[in-house]
């Protein structure tokens, strides 16, 4: 008998789940704002064919499900990438779906159709299948992050009551496997404050990974993460304990002037007032450049 004791440092298992248009693609293939270069190291499924503005390495997904399985095995366990991206859970779960359509009986044409329970019990068969072979990734050093679309489900909590909840846009056997098999769940959303003039929450802009349950989603992790964390690239590296070398004010500094000429320039005195101000302190450039990050976000989603 061997006994393990402490951490190991593994390749980690990602779920990145959200609304459209909060980032979630950009943030799994490595892209730290808009207009600057995935990661090297990031191989994609596309299956929405929605990946072309964002640039990253990718091969387009395959409508079979055997031909889909089989990519899945050979890029989990081959390949120069580091990290393998499928874009989007629900993309796959179609393939699936229809592989399992096709096998009913006459007249079933789609899951609804077939016997009581039978039709989520095959896909959800099919979906070990496709956890099996992501499961090789971590074996050959290869992190899997897969990202999906939400969806609203109502929840009827013996000791919350009843309330809405966001929840991947996949069929509710193959998200529980996808949850369980998942080292973290990471939920994208923008966050809100509350105008005191309007009575009402506005959406802020700013955007955050969830890294802890909450009654309005899902959410876990196995690193003691904040609840919420920045949705970037980096806080995605820090989580899979691949957070890059400590910042200086030099990297945040250099990084800052090369986001200027993004930046609306009435803005601009006001960054110069700001970064003048912070002088070298690390944690006053990062809020800057989170700033500046933000509104370049808001700027090319419009």
């Amino acid at each position: 008998m061997i006994v393990t004791r402490g951490r190991t440092n593994q390749a980690q298992r990602i779920v990145i789940y959200g609304p459209s248009g909060v980032g979630k693609s950009s943030v799994a293939c490595g892209v730290s704002y808009p207009g600057t270069e995935p990661d090297p190291g990031v191989l994609a499924v596309d299956y929405e064919s929605g990946l072309e503005q964002i640039g990253p390495a990718r091969v387009f997904g395959p409508d079979k499900w055997e031909e889909a399985l089989t990519m899945l095995g050979e890029l989990s366990t081959s390949g120069e990438h580091s990290t393998l991206v499928v874009d989007t859970l629900d993309g796959i779960e179609s393939a699936a779906t229809a592989h399992v359509v096709a096998r009913g009986k006459k007249g079933e044409k789609c899951l609804a159709d077939f016997e009581f329970g039978t039709g989520p019990a095959a896909l959800a068969a099919e979906w070990k299948r496709a956890l099996w072979e992501l499961s090789k990734a971590r074996a050959a050093g290869k992190t899997v992050i897969l990202v999906a679309h939400v969806k609203r489900e109502n929840v009827k909590d013996p000791v919350h009551g009843n309330y809405a909840k966001w929840v991947a846009a996949v069929d509710k056997n193959v998200w529980t496997l996808t949850h369980r098999w998942a080292d973290s769940v990471l939920f994208a959303d923008y966050t809100s404050a509350y105008d005191a003039k309007k009575s009402q929450l506005m959406l802020t802009g700013d955007r955050v990974l969830r890294t802890v349950a909450g009654s309005g989603y899902d959410a876990k992790n196995r690193w003691g993460l904040t609840e919420e964390i920045h949705l970037t690239w980096e806080a995605v590296l820090g989580a899979m304990g691949k957070a890059p070398a400590a910042e200086t004010p030099e990297t945040i500094l250099d990084r800052i002037v090369r986001m200027l000429p993004d930046m609306p320039a009435p803005s601009l005195p006001a960054i110069q007032s700001a970064v003048d101000e912070a002088g070298l302190n690390v944690g006053k450039l990062l809020k800057i450049e989170n700033r500046m990050k933000e509104k370049v976000n808001a700027t090319s989603a419009r």
